[in-house]
């Protein structure tokens, strides 16, 4: 067969294919891997196709949300400027009506200016008619004794001849004021007993000021705002004075509010500064305690040097402290007590050495007292009043504590009708004490308490004409309290003052300040100037000050301190 020519043939063609076979076969393999790899690329593209599709969807879902916020904020943006709108328009509606009426007190104001000056021009000639007869009438004196004509009866001290008492108030005059008398009918119906000798109205006759629960016609008196004292001349300065008007002295036997009994106060019973007059009243500096400025309670000091008018540091207290009460003990020592240093009342005192002027600890209060007051009195003792048992609410005190400069510890003092924090206080007379205002958790107080010495009871006194918490009060001269600043209902600041006279026990409306001021502190500088120091103005903490000037009384800047200050308290050295 294998001869044969047909085998041989069919024998070549299969070796021809097995070597095409062979030669082929490299070639399919790499065309069955391009084929696989087209298929992988296929199945990747499908699977990329599948991811971007996904991607996609998440974009559009993303997006939708980005949109729906997109028309949230538009909505609350467009709501936002609505209320704006609305704001600005109750803002210029406000402004308008402020703006009506300040016109309409404006215009108040400048008819009382007239009708006072018309009232003092009438005043005045009516007194050159009056004086004639006023010197022909002996007045009475106690015990059923008559002066001689031309002579006027001292109330303080039973003589004939009435001595000045000095600053703050009363024209150029003689040495001794004339007796005061009443005006004839053409006289104003508000035109008190006291009069000029002059022609024209001085110049520092303030504006009428009202009488709680009075009209306006009840006002003060023209001749300087004092209902029973009359122009007494000038001291040795050439100061302007005031004596007592004989024919406005209520009766020995007459009956005053608060418990005082007879008015006016005898001599014995007066302080310094109302018995000595100015010259009794010789600080030498003024130093300006603790407070906050905003951020933290303050441990630092300050001193007003009285010569230059100028502010200083003083000495570093132990303690933080802001709201709390202060006192000048005695000729060597002054006593920081109670306050709060941050969020935390605190129970102790300070002993202020004038001689090295360093502090040291004092004795410990009975009680954390925030937002207190305090006052010495006698030679011996000090009364620290009312104030709050935290740093914001809490229980608001009614009680008091009473201070032996003897033993230097605290005892319980007698309590207070209301609950007072944020109160003032005020030494009215050597067996009196004065507490005004204050806050009793509910809302700011327009009542006072008189603290007799002799019996430690407390009794109500004189209303004041406006609510105030946070505020301050002076003993002026001539029987005389002013209260400066304070919070009123609503949170309300006060640039207005009150002014207590101790001849009828009436508040009267006193000068405003320059700025509105609650949380402040006020002392007496000298004869001529009282000071209010820092505060808050509703806007913020305040280093500025306030000076009255007593013989015009009108209020003017203070030379500012270096830190703002609020809730701190002032000290006459």
């Amino acid at each position: 067969l294998t001869s044969h020519p047909h085998a041989r043939a069919l024998a070549a063609m299969q070796g021809a294919n097995a070597a095409g076979m062979d030669a082929r076969y490299p070639d399919l393999l790499r065309a069955h891997g391009v084929l696989r790899k087209g298929r992988d690329k296929e199945d990747a593209l499908l699977v990329a196709r599948e991811d971007a599709h996904m991607h996609m969807e998440a974009l559009r879902d993303h997006a939708a949300a980005h949109l729906e916020a997109l028309e949230r904020a538009e909505a609350a943006i467009q709501a936002a400027g609505e209320r704006i709108k609305a704001e600005r328009r109750m803002l210029a509606e406000e402004r308008r009506s402020a703006l009506d009426a300040i016109e309409q007190e404006r215009a108040r104001a400048e008819a009382d200016v007239a009708r006072l000056r018309e009232g003092a021009a009438a005043v005045s000639a009516a007194a050159a008619a009056a004086a004639h007869a006023s010197t022909q009438q002996p007045l009475p004196r106690p015990g059923g004794e008559s002066a001689s004509a031309g002579q006027a009866w001292c109330c303080r001290c039973g003589s004939s001849a009435v001595p000045p008492l000095g600053p703050p108030f009363g024209p150029a005059g003689g040495a001794h004021a004339a007796p005061a008398v009443h005006p004839s009918a053409a006289a104003p119906p508000w035109a008190p007993a006291p009069v000029y000798s002059s022609a024209a109205a001085p110049p520092w006759t303030p504006a009428p000021m009202r009488q709680h629960r009075g009209s306006r016609d009840e006002a003060w008196a023209a001749v300087g705002g004092v209902p029973g004292f009359a122009a007494g001349g000038e001291d040795e300065g050439g100061q302007p004075t005031m004596t007592l008007a004989a024919q406005r002295a209520p009766s020995k036997s007459s009956s005053l509010a608060g418990g005082l009994g007879a008015m006016p106060f005898p001599a014995e019973l007066l302080p310094d500064t109302v018995r000595q007059g100015p010259s009794g009243l010789r600080p030498r500096m003024l130093l300006v305690v603790g407070g906050e400025d905003g951020g933290s309670s303050l441990d630092t000091t300050e001193v007003l040097d009285l010569r230059t008018m100028s502010f200083s540091p003083g000495p570093r207290m132990t303690a933080r402290r802001a709201g709390c009460a202060g006192a000048l003990l005695d000729a060597r020592r002054a006593i920081v007590a109670g306050g709060v240093d941050g969020a935390t009342p605190l129970d102790s005192t300070e002993i202020l050495d004038l001689a090295t002027m360093s502090f040291a600890s004092g004795p410990n209060l009975r009680a954390k007292r925030n937002l207190c007051a305090g006052v010495a009195f006698g030679d011996r003792h000090a009364l620290v009043v009312g104030g709050a048992g935290a740093a914001a609410g809490g229980t608001r005190f009614s009680s008091t504590e009473l201070l032996s400069t003897d033993t230097m510890t605290f005892a319980p003092g007698p309590c207070m009708a209301n609950r007072r924090s944020g109160c003032a206080i005020a030494r009215l007379t050597d067996r009196h004490i004065l507490v005004l205002g204050g806050f009793d958790g509910v809302s700011s107080l327009d009542t006072t308490e008189i603290l007799d010495l002799g019996t430690m009871q407390f009794t109500p006194g004189p209303q004041m004409c406006t609510r105030r918490r946070g505020c301050a009060a002076v003993l002026l001269d001539h029987g005389l309290l002013i209260v400066v600043g304070g919070i009123a209902e609503g949170n309300t600041r006060l640039d207005s003052t009150d002014i207590l006279n101790f001849a009828t026990m009436i508040f009267c409306s006193g000068p405003r300040m320059v700025i509105k001021r609650s949380a402040c502190a006020a002392a007496r500088l000298d004869q001529h100037r009282v000071i209010v120091v820092g505060g808050f103005d509703g806007d913020g903490h305040v280093d500025s000050t306030d000076v009255l000037d007593l013989p015009t009384m009108t209020f003017s800047p203070g030379p500012r301190m270096r830190t703002r200050r609020a809730a701190c308290t002032a000290v006459s050295l």
